[in-house]
């Protein structure tokens, strides 16, 4: 394996590492629910920061309670 491969694996491997602490802090010191899902190179890590069968919500119960925000241009204004 080429030293500079090698190098990039180790970076992925500190900034996963690295997210993965940080939405741990995040979840004790705020006392919100985390779901963290990373996809690498054919794979799934994930992180949810309780126990809950219920949690975290599938993609369809996110978008039907929090719609995605409807992007408006300028000209959306003028009349």
């Amino acid at each position: 394996m080429s030293p500079k491969r090698n190098r990039k694996g180790e970076n992925s491997r500190r900034r996963k590492r690295t997210l993965l602490k940080k939405a741990y802090e995040y979840g004790e010191l705020s006392g919100a629910d985390i779901a963290l899902f990373i996809y690498q190179s054919g794979r799934w890590f994930t992180y949810r920061s309780t126990g809950r069968q219920s949690f975290p919500p599938s993609w369809e119960q996110i978008q039907r309670l929090y719609p995605l925000p409807v992007n408006l241009l300028r000209q959306d204004f003028q009349r």
